[in-house]
């Protein structure tokens, strides 16, 4: 029942029935009309059946595109790991040659270097007398 704007209640008509009651009546009983109607129930999920495919393929490419770029840049990043570590075995081992002794001494002596301090002389063995004394000459 509706309401009129004047306030007075009459049976809806069926052009103008709420939706409550448009789903509440049995649906169309002619054949053609079910058929029509399954169809169009069909169409519409296969269409959407079909976005979703469709949006679900996009989503994969999107995710194989970024995979593909992140192993490139891991690839390149790999390569300059590489090198640079080729590079520091390079500078450690130049490093090595620059500092040992016979280095410095050789090309100190292309530049006209001499060393100027005598070198030490070697230690002399302790008589066993004074290792028996003691450094004080056997005075406690």
């Amino acid at each position: 029942m509706r309401r009129r704007p004047n306030g007075t209640s009459e049976p809806a008509a069926d052009a103008e029935r709420s939706v409550w009651e448009a789903l509440a009546s049995p649906q169309p009983h002619g054949l053609r009309q079910r058929l029509r109607a399954t169809l169009w129930q069909t169409r519409t999920v296969l269409l959407l059946s079909a976005v979703a495919v469709g949006l679900l393929a996009l989503l994969y490419l999107h995710v194989v595109g970024d995979v593909a770029l992140a192993n490139s840049q891991l690839q390149t990043l790999h390569a300059q790991h590489t090198r640079l570590v080729r590079q520091d075995e390079e500078l450690h081992q130049q490093l090595g040659v620059a500092t040992s002794p016979a280095y410095i001494d050789r090309e100190a002596r292309k530049l006209g270097l001499e060393p100027t301090l005598p070198l030490p002389a070697p230690p002399l063995p302790i008589p066993p007398s004074v290792q028996e004394r003691g450094a004080t000459g056997g005075q406690p």
